[in-house]
Parts: C-alpha cells; sequence; structure tokens
C-alpha cells in the first residue's frame, strides 16, 4: 500500500489481485446469489474509496482491516441507502461439477444446517465468525473492522464458536438417523 500511496500503478494492480478475490468473498456471503450485481458494484465502490482514501492510510498498520473495513461500511452504507435487510438465505452454491451426486446433496444439507446455526447467532457473534474464520482476520483485526475491542472480539468469537459446536452436534443425531 506504501507503494500505492506514492502512485505506483503495479502497486494497485498487485492489491488489486491479492484482495479482489477476498472481497468477492466478503460480499458474496453477506449479499448471496440473487443480489450478485449489487455486489460487484459494491466491490468497485470499495476499490473507488480506497483510492479515493488512499493517501490517509496509515502504513505502520496492516491493509487487511483497513480493507475490510472500508468494505463493511460500503455494505453498510448501501442497507441504509436502500432500506435493505441482508439475506443470508442465499449462500453461493457450490461446484458441483466435481462431486458425486451423493457428495453434493450431503453438502448442500451441511450448508443449510450452518446457515441455520449462524442465523441463531447474534449480528456481531456472525461477523466476528465470519471476519476471523473465513477471511483469516486476528482478533486485533477483527475489532478494527468492527470497530469494538479486542476483548469484545474475544468474547463474541468463543460465545459464536460454542454455539456453533452446541447446534452442530445437536444436528448429527438427525443426521445419522437418515443413514
Amino acid at each position: 500500500m506504501k507503494r500505492y500511496q506514492a502512485s505506483d500503478e503495479a502497486a494497485f494492480r498487485e492489491l488489486y489481485s491479492r484482495y479482489d478475490s477476498r472481497l468477492r468473498h466478503f460480499f458474496g456471503l453477506r449479499l448471496g446469489t440473487k443480489y450478485q450485481s449489487d455486489a460487484e458494484d459494491l466491490i468497485q465502490i470499495t476499490w473507488l474509496k480506497l483510492h479515493k482514501s488512499r493517501k490517509a492510510f496509515d502504513p505502520t498498520r496492516r491493509f487487511a482491516p483497513w480493507v475490510f473495513r472500508l468494505a463493511r461500511n460500503v455494505l453498510i452504507d448501501r442497507y441504509r441507502q436502500n432500506d435493505v435487510e441482508l439475506d443470508e438465505s442465499d449462500w453461493e452454491q457450490t461446484e458441483a461439477s466435481t462431486l458425486s451426486t451423493e457428495s453434493v446433496v450431503s453438502l448442500r444439507e451441511d450448508l443449510e444446517q450452518l446457515q441455520i446455526i449462524l442465523e441463531k447467532l447474534s449480528v456481531l457473534q456472525r461477523e466476528c465468525l465470519l471476519l476471523s474464520d473465513l477471511e483469516g482476520l486476528s482478533a486485533e483485526e477483527v475489532s478494527v473492522v468492527l470497530g469494538i475491542s479486542n476483548g469484545a472480539v474475544r468474547q463474541n468469537l468463543f460465545r459464536a464458536r460454542g454455539e456453533v459446536r452446541l447446534h452442530w452436534d445437536k444436528s448429527l443425531p438427525a443426521k445419522k438417523k437418515k443413514l
């Protein structure tokens, strides 16, 4: 980012290649496939905001929390402008071409169960869990993205993981009965 701040175009291309897919994943999980065109727009807005605010970035800090904070703010702005609620029932489908039919069915059932479990979490717990476990951010980085203390992130992660484990374990007997 330091090179990009100095107007190095190659540095932007490098940032883009490293983070565009992560931003697609970030918005895809939160918007689902029904709103894919919105996700594309939000990705572009995030890159535009990154470009406009690149001089404000502190190079002594990590880039990932900063860019995810930008993305989160873009998403919040979208919800405020359109008065839209997050539809988490529309998760992206897994590529089924390389999986057997039985594997696809099992995977879909697992994803549906995971979706149900995630919906039981508070919004804050879910965001902490997704940013930490799916996006790979540290607790400190998640705290920067969400604007909460590091301790609050750790507490929410602990509770979220406990809830996921508890509800996942409860769903296992039902799956075994089907077999």
